[in-house]
């Protein structure tokens, strides 16, 4: 059965786990200790999945971790590393993925070999397998840094800016722009 299939997208309870209010009707807990799920075809004794923590490998109906178009402005700073400061969006965005080392990644590049650029694009684009990639742009898509992460536990890709501010670098969600 192919996940994109009608009756996945139908039965398939919203959520980033296999249970909730609902149940996945392909969530099988009997077979081994962690779970299986039938629509995927894979067991939590699988290297590289999350259904250890009946985290959905499905990716289908997953609800976003965090929903930034709250944040406007911030009403403070958290200094992460010398010369690198987030806002509260950026803060909440890290706290929920707990990516902070990406963003530490990230502040620490920028700082060092990215100095004169005074706008950047920072993305962290996670793919099925747990694999991610850390792109920093000028803003106009032209790629200054990328970096390959061959595995991470942060579940969701996710866009930031960063702008000079006197000697630092601030890390920020687009919306607080």
């Amino acid at each position: 059965m192919l996940k994109n299939s009608q009756l996945a997208q139908e039965l398939i309870p919203e959520g980033e786990f296999c249970y909730g209010d609902d149940i996945c009707p392909f969530w099988d807990i009997t077979k081994t200790k962690g779970g299986e799920c039938k629509l995927l075809g894979i067991t939590d004794e699988e290297s590289n999945t999350q259904l250890f923590d009946h985290k959905k490998e499905c990716g289908v109906k997953m609800k976003p971790f965090i929903d930034t178009s709250d944040f406007c402005g911030t009403e403070g700073y958290t200094r992460i590393f010398p010369k690198v400061l987030i806002t509260d969006g950026a803060k909440s965005v890290a706290e929920e993925l707990k990516c902070y080392w990406a963003l530490t990644d990230a502040g620490i590049y920028a700082n060092m070999e990215l100095k004169n650029e005074e706008f950047l694009v920072i993305k962290l684009e996670v793919d099925d397998n747990s694999k991610a990639i850390l792109t920093i742009d000028d803003g106009n898509n032209n790629i200054l840094h990328e970096q390959s992460y061959a595995t991470t536990d942060c579940a969701k890709s996710f866009k930031l800016y960063g702008c000079r501010q006197e000697d630092g670098l601030v890390i920020m969600v687009p919306e607080e722009y």
